[in-house]
């Protein structure tokens, strides 16, 4: 049933249904005071709020569009008890060094403070362990189900290993300064035993979990403490 609720969101609506009513009602109420006005700053601001009644009568935003973002997938997950999260950070350091770091997952403990061990198999499964704030532990297998050198590892869990998601991506600066490191999480905390456990593990607010893991990292790999023979 979840996996058919998701296939029901439309492909062109990125926009959640509370922006979509502010978008129509603050995009109106522009509109029609720029009218108003009759100035060309009326008509710039008549101008947007035309764009906002569109963004709230079709769902769809274009900056959404550019830059990645989808409100309306994040609350029908959320309604469903799946948590979606990403956290980014900037590395002076190349793609490729910190690839190789990821890819070594016996490094992943140093820097993500639950993870107790990770041990990874020739097959592409590994093993993972962690302890939550209260003491709990927790054990599960995950699969690698996506690798492109310096640039992506993602990791699912579960059946099929795509019920719970982790991934790592590497996006290099186009001024050749560093790397940009995106970290994304993704488990069901109502439909999965392992999403509920991931739930009590990473706590109430899973974003400063991942935050803090990537900061950790950045610490790490830019002082030398973590190397690429770690």
């Amino acid at each position: 049933m979840a996996a058919r609720e998701k296939e029901q969101v439309n492909h062109n609506t990125n926009v959640g249904k509370i922006e979509r009513w502010l978008s129509a009602i603050g995009g109106g109420g522009l509109l029609l005071y720029g009218l108003k006005r009759r100035s060309w700053s009326g008509l710039a601001l008549s101008f947007l709020g035309g764009v906002l009644v569109h963004r709230g009568a079709t769902g769809h935003c274009y900056l959404y569009q550019a830059i990645g973002a989808d409100t309306a997938r994040k609350e029908a997950g959320l309604k469903r008890g799946v948590i979606e999260v990403e956290k980014s950070l900037a590395i002076d350091r190349p793609p490729e060094a910190l690839y190789s770091l990821w890819k070594n997952l016996e490094n992943l403990p140093r820097f993500f403070d639950t993870l107790e061990s990770v041990r990874a198999e020739s097959d592409g499964r590994s093993y993972w362990a962690a302890v939550s704030g209260t003491g709990s532990q927790l054990e599960w297998e995950a699969r690698l189900i996506e690798d492109r050198p310096n640039e992506a590892l993602i990791w699912g869990a579960g059946e099929g290993g795509g019920a719970e998601v982790i991934s790592v991506r590497f996006e290099a600066d186009p001024s050749g300064a560093g790397t940009r490191v995106r970290l994304f999480l993704k488990y069901d905390s109502a439909h999965s035993l392992l999403g509920a456990a991931f739930a009590r593990l990473f706590g109430k607010v899973p974003e400063q979990a991942l935050e803090r893991s990537l900061h950790r990292f950045k610490r790490l790999i830019e002082t030398g403490e973590i190397s690429k023979a770690a």
